[in-house]
């Protein structure tokens, strides 16, 4: 019985936009999201999440970087399965130098906010005056 239970709480019901529900396990939701961290699963030639998050903040200028690794912003649903948001946390560490620091928030509760959220840390820094 304890074995049974432990099974049926791996699996989640999602109900598809057409109305009807399936069942998935967790192992099913983590192959999905596992394509952030190894493109090559997929078959796709690009970066991972945390080089791609490194490669960007390094094209800007110290003072900006600084405050976007403070306000890193994850939304949709994907950043809903369990563990994704401290997997690329902990990625983004290892990808990046001992020095940076991160503040990592998910909204995914809300990812209409993530917009307002990024635009909100943008229009807040001293050098985007300049870019008017």
């Amino acid at each position: 019985a304890a074995a049974a239970a432990a099974a049926t709480a791996t699996e989640v019901a999602y109900t598809l936009p057409d109305g009807k529900s399936i069942q998935l396990h967790n192992d099913d939701l983590q192959q999905c999201y596992e394509v952030l961290f190894e493109p090559g699963i997929a078959h796709l030639d690009q970066n991972d999440i945390a080089t791609t998050f490194y490669n960007a903040t390094m094209g800007v200028d110290c003072e900006t970087r600084a405050v976007l690794q403070h306000n890193v912003v994850l939304s949709g649903s994907v950043f809903c399965a369990a563990d994704v948001v401290k997997r690329v946390s902990s990625e983004l560490r290892a990808a990046t130098p001992s020095s940076a620091e991160f503040s990592i928030a998910n909204v995914d509760h809300t990812p209409a906010m993530a917009t307002y959220e990024g635009a909100r840390v943008i229009t807040a820094l001293p050098s985007f005056g300049a870019l008017w």
